[in-house]
């Protein structure tokens, strides 16, 4: 796993392949003795995108997937930026089936 790593495979793609959660994959590179690339940070722009997708009525999973980035790093921005986070049932009731996607 370090060998593909090494060689340009990111952590998600490895975790896919292996059936594995990213951290166990993370924990075993770092086990081989093999120093993990820097992750990529938001842009301040990407960032108020996202705020501003969500408090559009927006899903955070559909703003995740079409920012390219995961679900849990849209919360963490949303959180961070002190966006009240919608529970799932007040998303499913304010948002049409399209929003949800």
């Amino acid at each position: 796993m370090a060998r593909l790593y090494q060689a340009g495979a990111t952590i998600k793609d490895l975790a896919k392949k292996s059936g594995r959660c990213d951290q166990s994959v993370r924990k075993a590179i770092r086990a081989e003795g093999v120093e993990l690339r820097p992750g990529r940070s938001l842009t301040q722009i990407l960032e108020l995108e996202a705020v501003r997708r969500y408090q559009s009525h927006e899903s955070s999973p559909k703003i995740a997937r079409e920012l390219g980035i995961d679900r849990g790093t849209v919360l963490r921005v949303l959180r961070r930026r002190g966006v009240a986070i919608r529970s799932r049932s007040a998303a499913r009731t304010t948002l049409t089936p399209k929003d949800r996607r």
